[in-house]
């Protein structure tokens, strides 16, 4: 029997498939256990060896950069809408 833990599993929640892509495939050495689509997004679960946890710390960067870039568009775009209106006014 082995007695050495087996490595445990981190799930990331990516909007789509094509942004999960876009991270995942800058980190050749990480295993990918599955990719599912679900209602919340695109989850992709990512077998963690003691060699990959900076790997994946750098990929839990990498999804917050996505998220930031994405929440700043947001922002402004509603500004702009909201400037434009309020010239209208």
């Amino acid at each position: 029997m082995n007695s050495e833990p087996s490595p445990s599993l981190s799930v990331f929640i990516f909007k789509n498939e094509q942004e999960a892509y876009s991270i995942i495939k800058n980190y050749p050495n990480i295993f990918v256990e599955y990719m599912r689509k679900t209602k919340n997004g695109f989850n992709v679960a990512i077998r963690q060896y003691k060699e990959s946890k900076k790997e994946l710390e750098e990929i839990r960067q990498d999804i917050l950069k996505l998220k930031n870039k994405a929440e700043k568009k947001t922002h402004s775009i509603s500004y702009k809408i909201k400037s434009f209106f309020k010239k209208r006014l």
